[in-house]
């Protein structure tokens, strides 16, 4: 099977699951007047996985009609920002118009992250995707559970989350609760089934074999 066909290949996932807020027991119209409310300076706080990368595009693309989004893509080793992000930075200093996003902010050093949102401070807003609690105060927190693993799964792939209505409960334990963990998982899973169906298929039956 060629990648893109699988249903849970990436591009597929993003496209099949927008973030929707009501699956967070909240409305957009909640988001950004809680938004707005905060002063536009907040954190989006979630586990590995719990949709907090999703959420950022679609709150951006919401965004864009009244601000420019810039956003800074940081993982475990961004103790430090590196050459380009600060050239970034630098770029959009004083800027009202413009709307920061960091993902990953809680991976910088103290004295980094501190600096960040000083310059922000100039900016139209900032928005950081952490994992726990900080001094910005929580536009939203993001939760995953089986029953909303079941729900997604059901929007993806209809004839999998029947499937897999026992044990998906056991695999997103197994996963952590990383819903981004759970489709790789499935990915690989649909891949290996279908390449064994089709190679199984190609087998003539024992009993021809046998003969030849």
């Amino acid at each position: 099977m060629k990648a893109h066909l699988n249903p849970f290949a990436p591009d597929r996932i993003q496209r099949r699951l927008p973030f929707d807020p009501t699956l967070s027991g909240t409305t957009w119209e909640a988001i950004e007047s809680r938004w707005e409310k905060l002063s536009r300076r907040a954190a989006v706080r979630g586990h590995h996985g719990s949709g907090k990368t999703t959420f950022l595009d679609a709150f951006a693309q919401r965004l864009q009609p009244r601000f420019r989004v810039e956003r800074l893509f940081l993982h475990r080793d961004s103790r430090q920002l590196d050459q380009e992000q600060r050239q970034l930075l630098e770029s959009i200093r004083g800027q009202q118009d413009v709307i920061l996003f960091v993902d990953g902010e809680g991976h910088l050093a103290g004295s980094e992250r501190k600096a960040l949102r000083k310059l922000s401070l100039t900016l139209g807003g900032y928005l950081a995707a952490r994992h726990h609690l900080s001094r910005l105060p929580t536009l939203l927190h993001l939760k995953s559970d089986p029953l909303l693993a079941q729900t997604l799964l059901e929007k993806i792939e209809p004839a999998a989350s029947r499937e897999l209505h026992e044990s998906l409960p056991a695999i997103f334990r197994k996963k952590n609760g990383n819903l981004r963990e759970l489709w790789l998982s499935l990915y690989d899973n649909y891949a290996n089934e279908t390449d064994h169906d089709r190679a199984s298929s190609a087998q003539p039956p024992e009993s021809q074999r046998a003969r030849s």
